[in-house]
C-alpha cells in the first residue's frame, strides 16, 4: 500500500484519507489475529487436557510397574516447592493443559512442521528441553537429568513425544 505523502521542509505529511486506510488495515489486522488466537486457545487448552491426562496414565502404569522408579516427574515437580505429592499432580495438569496449551495457541503459526501433530512434537521437544534444562537441576537431579542416569533423559524424551502426539492430534480434531 502506498501512502500518499508530501514532502515539508522538515516531515513527511500523510493525507487524512492514506493515514486512514492505514489504521482501518492494522485493526483489521489485529482483529484478524485476535479472533484466531481465540478460536486456538480453548482447543490448545482442551488438547492439553487430553494430552497430560492420557501421560498420567501411562506414568501411573508405569509406576505401578515399577519401571524405572527413579524417573518420578511428579516426585519432582513436588520437591522442586516441598510439597506433597498433590501438589506434584497438580503442577503437571496445569503445566500440560493451560499452560503449554496456551503458549503452543500463540506460537504453532510459527513452530515448523505441516500439520498439528508435525508441529505439536517440536514444540514437545521444546518443553522435554526447557525441563532437562530448568528442573531436572532444581531438582538434583542434574542436567538432563544424568545424576539419576541415561534413562532419565531418554524416558522423559519417550514420554514429551507421547504428549506431543496426543496432543497435536486433539489439537486438529477439535
Amino acid at each position: 500500500m502506498r501512502l500518499a505523502a508530501r514532502e515539508t521542509e522538515h516531515s513527511v505529511a500523510i493525507s487524512p484519507q492514506s493515514a486512514y486506510c492505514l489504521v482501518r488495515k492494522c485493526v483489521w489486522r489485529i482483529q484478524t489475529k485476535t479472533g484466531e488466537f481465540m478460536q486456538t486457545l480453548p482447543r490448545g487448552i482442551v488438547a492439553g487436557l487430553i494430552a497430560t491426562t492420557i501421560l498420567s496414565i501411562v506414568m501411573v502404569v508405569k509406576a505401578s510397574l515399577g519401571v524405572l522408579p527413579q524417573v518420578n516427574v511428579i516426585a519432582m515437580l513436588a520437591t522442586v516447592v516441598s510439597a506433597p505429592m498433590w501438589i506434584g499432580w497438580l503442577a503437571h495438569f496445569v503445566t500440560g493443559a493451560p499452560v503449554w496449551g496456551i503458549i503452543f495457541a500463540l506460537i504453532q503459526p510459527y513452530i515448523p512442521g505441516r500439520g498439528p501433530v508435525a508441529k505439536s512434537l517440536t514444540f514437545a521437544v521444546g518443553a522435554w528441553l526447557a525441563m532437562m534444562i530448568l528442573l531436572m537441576p532444581a531438582t538434583g537431579a542434574g542436567l538432563f537429568g544424568l545424576a539419576i542416569g541415561m534413562s532419565a533423559p531418554i524416558t522423559t524424551l519417550v514420554l514429551h513425544l507421547l504428549w506431543g502426539a496426543v496432543f497435536g492430534a486433539a489439537f486438529a480434531r477439535l
